[in-house]
């Protein structure tokens, strides 16, 4: 037996609701999908820029640091070349004068203090710091160490954050001051670190950044917070700097803060989304509209049935088949209702296309999906049938006139159609639609005079 090839007719998935709503849907999600393309390059686009400006922040945060220290560190100068005069005549009103003086050259010192070998002596200025007066270093067993590594290097060191004697924690800078080339005292000055950071992070712009500060390596001494949030230090995204400080190093950690969306990031997938429900909604309507037309053209209005054209397609997919060697049985049915005129003159046109719409799913239901019922015009119907056997030919027309001969009830008024049948098979009786429409039109009079005979001998 020849394998039956079945061409399956898609142009009505294109009127398909869901088909429409499916195309639709992707064409809103690649036209959004692109916007959200652009609108992440525009995002790493920035992302990159605030990077460059994060490392650019931290190397001026970083140059600020050291250059205040700096400024701090030329206090040991000024009082190397004091002492080198005066250390044998020294007065405490003239040291506290030049203390005074040396303070206003460094405005990030809260105090500055002279011990005279390793107990404290002077203090500029003396209010607020009386406990320290007098201290001993040697009994201090926080400090001793540090201060023992200072004298034996002839290095200053910044150490801290530490407890003060006159109460508080803070940052100091330790010089060993000599003369005549040997130790002679050591120079502590306390530094305002609130006020160091505040001039540093106002000219590095920190509305835009988070800073964290701490010590590395001073002397030898463990890590140790100085400012800011120390998590900074582990984040993905800082930038960490070494910092350059009298006796090592510390760690600056530099952060941009999480910027929002950009208003040209919104923008655009704003833009994305607008233009994608404005592009797929005109195409969901001009696809509907076109799946409105392509029906109109291949099936007919009133029953939904494929029209002539329609026939006219799948006859030829049949010929190209019957061409290819693919044969197989193929009946073309041709079918006129009778006592049709008296339904429309009796009970109006309407009640006529409601018979007209009954019939056709009537005989739409007899069929097979791959066969075919078409309305060919007024009170006429054509089915193609394939693959049916010619023994089997009586049996389906007689079904054909028993659902379509089945009373109808129109409102409260019951009616009753015939049908007078003609039947032509493909090829026997002709290779063109036409030879086939002319064979089964001239059966179906045939049949139309035989059935009207019989009735007249009833």
């Amino acid at each position: 037996m020849a394998k039956r090839i079945v061409t399956v007719h898609t142009d009505h998935l294109t009127g398909s609701k869901y088909f429409l709503l499916v195309v639709a849907s992707l064409t809103f999600l690649l036209i959004f999908g692109l916007g959200e393309v652009l609108a992440s390059s525009m995002h790493r686009a920035s992302n990159s820029t605030r990077d460059v400006e994060t490392m650019t922040n931290a190397s001026t945060a970083r140059t600020l640091i050291e250059r205040e220290l700096n400024a701090i560190t030329t206090l040991q100068n000024g009082l190397a070349g004091y002492l080198a005069v005066r250390h044998a005549q020294l007065q405490e009103k003239e040291v506290d004068e030049v203390l005074g003086v040396l303070k206003k050259s460094a405005p990030h010192l809260r105090n500055i203090g002279i011990a005279e070998s390793y107990r404290m002596r002077y203090m500029y200025p003396m209010a607020g710091n009386e406990q320290a007066l007098g201290m001993d270093y040697r009994n201090e067993p926080d400090q001793w160490p540090v201060i023992q590594q200072i004298v034996a290097t002839g290095m200053p060191a910044i150490v801290g954050p530490i407890d003060l004697v006159q109460g508080g924690r803070g940052l100091i800078y330790r010089a060993p001051l000599t003369v005549n080339d040997r130790y002679w005292g050591l120079m502590s000055a306390v530094i305002d670190s609130d006020s160091l950071f505040k001039v540093v992070s106002e000219a590095a712009r920190t509305d835009d950044f988070n800073y964290a500060l701490r010590s590395k390596s001073v002397m030898g001494l463990e890590s140790k917070p100085i400012v800011g949030d120390q998590t900074l230090f582990d984040h993905a995204g800082s930038v960490i700097l070494t910092v350059d400080v009298p006796g090592g190093t510390w760690q600056l950690a530099v952060e941009r803060r999480k910027a929002d969306t950009t208003f040209v990031e919104r923008a655009m997938r704003l833009f994305s989304i607008i233009l994608g429900l404005l592009i797929s909604g005109t195409l969901y309507l001009l696809l509907r509209h076109r799946g409105e037309l392509a029906r109109l053209v291949r099936y007919d209005a009133l029953t939904g049935l494929p029209n002539r054209r329609f026939l006219e397609e799948r006859h030829a997919v049949v010929n190209a088949r019957f061409k290819r060697g693919n044969t197989f049985p193929c009946a073309l049915l041709f079918v006129d209702l009778d006592n049709f005129k008296e339904v429309n003159d009796h009970h109006g046109h309407r009640s006529g296309d409601s018979v007209l719409q009954t019939i056709a799913n009537r005989m739409r239901r007899i069929t097979r999906a791959d066969d075919i019922v078409v309305r060919w015009g007024g009170d006429e119907f054509v089915a193609l049938v394939e693959g049916i056997k010619p023994e089997d030919m009586d049996a389906f027309v007689n079904r054909l006139h028993d659902i379509i001969e089945d009373p109808l009830q129109l409102g409260e008024h019951t009616v009753q159609v015939g049908a007078s049948v003609g039947i032509a098979t493909y090829p026997p009786d002709g290779a063109t639609l036409e030879e086939l429409l002319k064979t089964a039109d001239a059966q179906m009079y045939d049949d139309k005079a035989s059935r009207k005979n019989d009735s007249a001998h009833a």
